[in-house]
């Protein structure tokens, strides 16, 4: 949390507090501060309930601080095989993915089979892609 710049406001006095204007870098840093301030005043004005607002907003201070420390950290992104970026291993590895329009599974149309044309809409439904294709 940074703080531009900060002043009292009015001519000092012993029997009366002075506020203090504060103007932030950030404008989260501000609403941190006006929660903070909102929470303590609820606080105050409720002080004869059992449950205590001060030691819960301590206790999610506390919680948050937590947070901040156990988040991940970066890491330094190292490519593990060079070879297969600056040798041609990409291409090798595209290589050996099945295409479907390969030229020998375009030639290979289920209409021109006779054993296809023998088959009924229903059969054809059950039968799987891959016993269609062992037909071909």
């Amino acid at each position: 949390m940074k703080i531009e710049r900060s002043h009292r406001v009015g001519k000092k006095k012993d029997d009366k507090a002075r506020s203090i204007v504060v103007k932030f870098n950030k404008f989260q840093d501000r609403k941190g501060i006006e929660k903070k301030n909102d929470d303590l005043r609820w606080y105050f004005h409720r002080k004869i309930n059992w449950w205590d607002a001060a030691t819960n907003l301590l206790l999610v201070e506390k919680r948050q601080e937590v947070l901040r420390e156990k988040q991940r950290e970066k890491r330094a992104y190292v490519k593990r095989k060079l070879s297969f970026w600056c040798e041609g291993g990409k291409q090798e590895a595209a290589n050996k993915v099945v295409r479907i329009s390969t030229a020998s599974v375009m030639d290979a149309t289920p209409q021109n089979t006779p054993v296809m044309q023998q088959l009924t809409y229903a059969e054809l439904r059950k039968t799987k892609v891959t016993e269609l294709l062992a037909l071909c």
